[in-house]
């Protein structure tokens, strides 16, 4: 019996059919992806927030944004770059009494598994390109002169007027974020290692900001669906917000600011 094989014509047909159900499945793939990434990223967030609750309620403050004044090291090293970074333990680090992670060396929850930072320069710094603190809330424990309203002690819960209102935790161009980094008119020019990685993904203002080049791509296309981002508030609750939403706006030479009370200021 004659074995018949496909003619040429066959062969192009099935391959037209494979590329034209690729190209209907593709999206959809990248759609799939993109929710999961999103619903992971959430989980981080809402995991974070919960160890910050705990750490406010053992503590009677959230932790600093950074202590760089103690002479100690944290147990598994300084975080970032002495290049771009400050030195000092950050406030994840005190999140290991709850959550080993920090202790094994485990940072799943600290990445934002939409991270886009492809430049060699950031691709390890975990400072950049994943979740950050309203410094506001968790400050420095010590600041430039010009950004003195961050520096001191950490706010509490009880402190915070409108809980519900007050950002404490969300998807961010650096580990702390402040109101002055989303807002196109600060009050005094900003600090230059904060500035060029102190961003909200996707927020209309940032093509204006003097950013370093591998983070332009996450700053100003966002790296959630439909410039969006995840944000847990000093109650506890986490929401998807538009990064629009949390642009703090203003005029030129203007001290009256928009949307700043009690989104990002706590009192």
């Amino acid at each position: 019996m004659k074995i018949r094989g496909f003619t040429l014509v066959e062969l192009l047909v099935v391959i037209g059919i494979m590329g034209l159900l690729m190209a209907i499945v593709a999206p959809v793939l990248r759609t799939v992806r993109s929710k999961a990434r999103d619903v992971c990223c959430r989980s981080n967030i809402r995991q974070l927030s919960v160890m910050m609750t705990m750490y406010d309620s053992d503590h009677g403050s959230f932790p600093l944004g950074i202590d760089n004044i103690s002479l100690l090291p944290p147990p598994n090293g300084y975080a970032g770059n002495a290049a771009y970074d400050r030195m000092g333990i950050w406030w994840f680090n005190h999140l290991g009494l709850y959550n080993r992670f920090v202790d094994r060396g485990e940072k799943d929850v600290l990445i934002c598994p939409a991270r886009n930072v492809p430049t060699y320069k950031f691709e390890t710094n975990m400072l950049v390109g994943n979740y950050g603190v309203n410094n506001s809330i968790c400050r420095s424990a010590q600041d430039y002169i010009v950004r003195r309203e961050f520096a001191g002690e950490s706010l509490s819960a009880d402190q915070v007027l409108s809980p519900s209102r007050t950002v404490l935790l969300l998807d961010s161009g650096y580990t702390m974020i402040g109101w002055w980094d989303v807002t196109r008119y600060p009050p005094y020019k900003q600090e230059p290692l904060l500035e060029k990685k102190a961003y909200v993904p996707g927020m209309s203002i940032n093509p204006y900001k003097n950013l370093h080049e591998g983070l332009r791509e996450d700053a100003v296309y966002g790296r959630h669906s439909n410039r969006t981002v995840n944000a847990a508030f000093v109650d506890g609750h986490v929401e998807k917000l538009s990064a629009e939403s949390l642009k703090v706006t203003s005029e030129p030479n203007s001290e009256e600011y928009k949307n700043l009370r009690p989104l990002w200021l706590p009192r």
